[in-house]
């Protein structure tokens, strides 16, 4: 803005109202782009409820998924504790009535597992020279071991209910092998119920990680309008700084102008006036009239040319005093008017 413009009001109201349009349409920039902060960061609330929701469904399926395989682990031992009596059966067949008691049979194995278990939790309790770590390796050990009993546990007490006729080992095993068979295939297929839940496990993965990157994709377009807003706004504050500095120029030219007005007023006033309008000499006729008693109006010096001898003086009293000064006011005024 050059010198001149400071000082003439009407460029600076000029460049006030451009100022104020420019605002205006900033705003307008400023406001587009919040609004679509505001729609990122809506479509970012939504998809991450929806990635909240599927979170839930993965959990409930893989706790489905993990039951299944713990039902697959659980036939698989019983089918092979099975089958290792099979074992024990043909080889005590093989080797004759003689052999039956040396044949591992499910409960040597139960026994075995259960002796096991003690001496070594045994150990444990009074040995003094296991280390922290030979301790978890053993407790790891007899886990194992107590697993094996559970598995084993209910084939032993069955074997007792059945109370198998050593004399007919060949159907003895046959029954067994049936009964293999059943876990075997109850094995089966719980490993393809445990494949679809999988497949379906794979398919929330895939669609997880999808609204992930969604999720992140609205979360910086959110981001990048807001900066976007930011910027603007600032640009909004600078512009009004702006106009805040022409308001107090013009603020500035209105009051020195109001003063100069002000000051040719009073000095008009004050040409205009003449002595019967100055309440001063009012005041100070009066103040002589109380010390003298009179009051000498007109005459001339003595020093003025064609000036008369002694020329009487009107001696104005108390009495008259009002009466001789107020018409001579309103003479003065009425002319002056």
């Amino acid at each position: 803005m050059s010198g001149d413009d400071l000082s003439d009001p009407s460029a600076l109201r000029e460049q006030l109202t451009n100022m104020e349009a420019r605002i205006s349409r900033i705003r307008e920039v400023r406001d587009a782009h919040n609004l679509s902060a505001r729609r990122a960061a809506e479509q970012r609330d939504s998809v991450q409820g929806q990635n909240k929701d599927l979170r839930e469904r993965i959990n409930e399926r893989i706790e489905v998924r993990d039951e299944i395989r713990a039902r697959i682990q659980a036939h698989k031992n019983r089918r092979d504790a099975i089958q290792e009596q099979v074992r024990a059966l043909i080889q005590q067949s093989r080797k004759g009535r003689s052999n039956q008691r040396d044949a591992k049979s499910v409960r040597v194995q139960f026994n075995d597992a259960r002796a096991e278990v003690d001496r070594r939790t045994k150990r444990i309790e009074t040995s003094g020279a296991l280390t922290l770590e030979d301790e978890k390796k053993e407790l790891e050990i007899i886990r194992r071991l107590m697993v094996k009993i559970s598995d084993l546990e209910p084939l032993v007490k069955e074997q007792e209910r059945l109370d198998v006729d050593l004399d007919d080992i060949e159907g003895s095993i046959q029954e067994l092998r049936a009964r293999a068979d059943e876990e075997h295939q109850s094995m089966v297929e719980a490993v393809d119920e445990v494949k679809i839940v999988s497949k379906e496990l794979d398919e929330m993965f895939s669609e997880r990680s999808f609204l992930k990157a969604e999720g992140d994709r609205h979360h910086a377009s959110f981001v990048s309008s807001r900066e976007k807003a930011d910027e603007v706004h600032q640009k909004i504050k600078d512009i009004i700084d702006e106009v805040t500095k022409v308001k107090d120029q013009l603020q500035a030219l209105r009051s020195e102008a109001r003063g100069w007005m002000d000051q040719h007023n009073a000095s008009v006033r004050e040409e205009m006036q003449d002595g019967s309008d100055s309440d001063e000499i009012a005041d100070e006729l009066a103040m002589l009239l109380e010390s003298t008693g009179q009051l000498s109006l007109g005459g001339v010096l003595s020093s003025d040319p064609g000036r008369r001898s002694d020329p009487p003086i009107r001696e104005v009293t108390k009495k008259n005093k009002k009466s001789r000064i107020e018409p001579q006011r309103r003479r003065r005024m009425s002319g002056g008017s």
